[in-house]
């Protein structure tokens, strides 16, 4: 999930952020990649505390995410009220379900579930989750049916983009989603795009594969990043295989 407030995808028609919201929404992202929880949260209140905007659901589901592990309590109103403003968000939805699964509530969880695939089908890390739950409750003919679109679903995105011909505006949201998905199938696509013959490629699919903080995956983009022959592309994946090496540094044992 979301590692800083600018990686939510709000809905597009929500209005601008204003200048004070889009500056304390830089010094939140700044503070989380310090580890500085206490200034995270503080500017991301900031700019909740603004209009409605693109950043201001940003911020909520930041918030919500960032206080998951030390004041859960707090965290579930956040995840209310993010639903609350921004039910149009399938990633909101998705947030919600996987902080409600973790908090023993099923029944929350897999409501928030299926809306995240209403709004868009293609949200493939919610299929696993879903369906556990789903077998958890006992519905294993609708886990079956729902693992089988699932397979279907992941087959297609993989053809999509690996094509040579599929434009790179459609490649990169998929990119981004399989950073998301623990599935070695996703992540060997995601290895393969490293040898994209567009830098941008390169550099989404290695950045991909460092969120998702897989120790197998730091070999490859450092042979990538050595590779590499673009000048600006090769500093930005070396940016890139630093972030990996500290997320899989501090992954838990």
């Amino acid at each position: 999930m979301p590692g800083s407030a600018a990686e939510a995808q709000p809905a597009a028609h929500l209005g601008e952020a204003t200048l004070d919201q889009a500056q304390a929404l830089e010094r939140a992202n700044a503070a989380l990649d310090q580890g500085d929880v206490r200034a995270a949260v503080q500017a991301l209140e900031e700019v909740v505390a603004g209009p409605p905007s693109a950043a201001r659901t940003s911020a909520l589901l930041a918030l919500a995410h960032t206080l998951e592990s030390t004041d859960p309590a707090a965290a579930g109103r956040w995840y209310g009220r993010l639903l609350a403003e921004a039910p149009d968000v399938p990633e909101a939805h998705f947030a919600a379900g996987r902080f409600r699964a973790g908090h023993d509530d099923v029944k929350g969880a897999m409501a928030a579930f299926r809306d995240a695939l209403t709004l868009q089908p293609d949200l493939l890390p919610v299929y696993p989750l879903l369906g556990a739950l789903l077998v958890q409750s006992g519905a294993k003919d609708e886990a079956a049916a729902l693992y089988l679109t699932y397979e279907r679903r992941l087959e297609a995105l993989t053809l999509r983009v690996q094509g040579a011909t599929t434009p790179m505006g459609e490649k990169l949201p998929v990119i981004e989603l399989f950073g998301l998905l623990d599935d070695e199938r996703a992540q060997t696509a995601l290895t393969a795009l490293l040898e994209d013959p567009l830098p941008e490629i390169r550099v989404a699919a290695a950045s991909a594969l460092a969120e998702a903080g897989e120790p197998e995956s730091l070999s490859a983009i450092a042979k990538a990043a050595v590779a590499e022959k673009d000048g600006v592309a090769r500093q930005l994946l070396t940016q890139v295989l630093a972030r990996a090496r500290r997320r899989v540094a501090e992954a838990p044992p």
